[in-house]
């Protein structure tokens, strides 16, 4: 988590920023000393007219004036501006055939115990068996699968007859060639608007390839830039996970 020590100071730097643009104030004559933020923004930006903006975020930013309503069509185009990694959610019907999904909505949630959640679409074909499942597999795709991607991402049944798979002991389905694979019990699920919220405790887990993610941002799939240094090369960030 971050420091509450760091999260303060940028915070106080935000009120004084807000109020130097109500008195008129010079942005770098301002005392940043605590603030890596701060100094940051200070070596970027200087003000040299008042701003009757009423939030020093957008009066930071420069867009205020551009927030709209939030319409479907927009909540999609700004949801795709977070870059997220991509999941195939295994799942059994009752009937003992198996299904899965392509899902980027699919985060962790706690370590002790260890949880997850992924996010089914009511208009998903295979909703059912996802509201009602016990169980669920979760198998991280590597950068060369889009193909896979998109096949779990099409309606229909069948869909591990044609791709290399094995079970685990619940008899969730899991992929091979997938960068990580989790088996997890159903913990909760929660009414989420058009989606269902489903929380898992993962009972078994493992790491199976040390290969690059498959990452999807604006619509698109993407591949992780190789050329950028490791967290190793680049030392401890300053936090781990904001929360």
């Amino acid at each position: 988590m971050a420091h509450s020590g760091a999260v303060e100071n940028d915070r106080q730097f935000c009120i004084a920023v807000q109020r130097a643009r109500f008195s008129g104030a010079h942005l770098a004559d301002m005392n940043t000393q605590e603030s890596q933020v701060g100094r940051n923004v200070v070596q970027a930006v200087k003000f040299d007219e008042p701003d009757p903006a009423p939030n020093a975020f957008a009066a930071l930013s420069g867009v205020g004036q551009l927030f709209k309503s939030p319409t479907s069509a927009l909540m999609r185009s700004v949801f795709g501006t977070y870059a997220t990694g991509i999941t195939v959610i295994g799942v059994r019907r009752r009937d003992g055939t198996l299904d899965g999904m392509t899902a980027n909505s699919f985060t962790s949630v706690s370590l002790d115990p260890p949880l997850v959640l992924f996010c089914p679409a009511r208009s998903l074909s295979a909703f059912e068996a996802y509201r009602t499942a016990t169980h669920f597999s979760v198998s991280v795709l590597p950068a060369h699968a889009e193909g896979t991607a998109s096949h779990f991402s099409r309606s229909g049944s069948g869909k591990w007859s044609t791709v290399p798979h094995g079970l685990s002991e619940s008899g969730m389905p899991f992929l091979h060639f997938a960068l990580a694979c989790l088996e997890c019990g159903v913990a909760a699920r929660y009414d989420a608007g058009d989606h269902l919220v489903i929380v898992g405790q993962v009972v078994a887990a493992r790491i199976a390839q040390a290969e690059e993610p498959l990452v999807f941002f604006r619509s698109r799939y993407r591949q992780l830039d190789t050329r950028a240094g490791s967290a190793a090369e680049e030392g401890e960030p300053p936090f781990s996970v904001w929360g």
